[in-house]
């Protein structure tokens, strides 16, 4: 039949990817899972294999891999950023760390709501403003069922040197 290869899949955790649980599919038949752990070893014989991830309806890229045995392929997986686009990206930022804890502040000390009713009024609808457009633009492909949309898998490039290493 051949001899093993390994694939290693590592999981880079992002804002909302504490929460996520990976189901590894190799060659269309889920093989394990990625999650807290963070790394997931994948023994497979030699030879052509199709490497992707799935989370409930969305789906990760299909990785095509090409091993031989003993060969070790490091994948990295994650989800992307809900809003890819730079420009709303900031806005992101400042509605998280300026405006979400500024209007709070606001709720609970009458003077900090008062000064931004007189003084930051426009400011705050137009972070919000913008975060809500960025958001929209973005939600044709937060429900897309289209491959890779949400979820990334790639090939690790710094790995490829330093783990071919027979498999024990």
């Amino acid at each position: 039949m051949g001899d093993l290869a390994e694939v290693l899949i590592e999981w880079i955790p992002g804002r909302r990817g504490h929460l996520a649980v990976y189901d590894v599919h190799v060659d269309g038949r889920p093989v394990g899972r990625v999650n807290q752990e963070r790394l997931v070893a994948v023994p497979v014989w030699e030879g052509r294999h199709q490497v992707f991830l799935q989370i409930g309806r969305l789906r990760s890229d299909v990785v095509e891999l090409d091993l031989a045995g003993g060969e070790v392929v490091h994948l990295t997986c994650g989800l992307k950023p809900l809003i890819q686009n730079p420009f709303f990206r900031f806005f992101e930022a400042k509605m998280l760390f300026l405006a979400m804890p500024v209007a709070v502040a606001a709720y609970f000390v009458p003077p900090v709501m008062h000064f931004i009713e007189r003084h930051l009024a426009v400011e705050f609808l137009g972070i919000l403003f913008l975060w809500m457009l960025g958001f929209l633009v973005s939600l044709p492909r937060i429900v897309s069922r289209r491959p890779g949309a949400m979820i990334y898998l790639v090939v690790r490039p710094d790995a490829a040197d330093r783990l071919e290493s027979p498999v024990p």
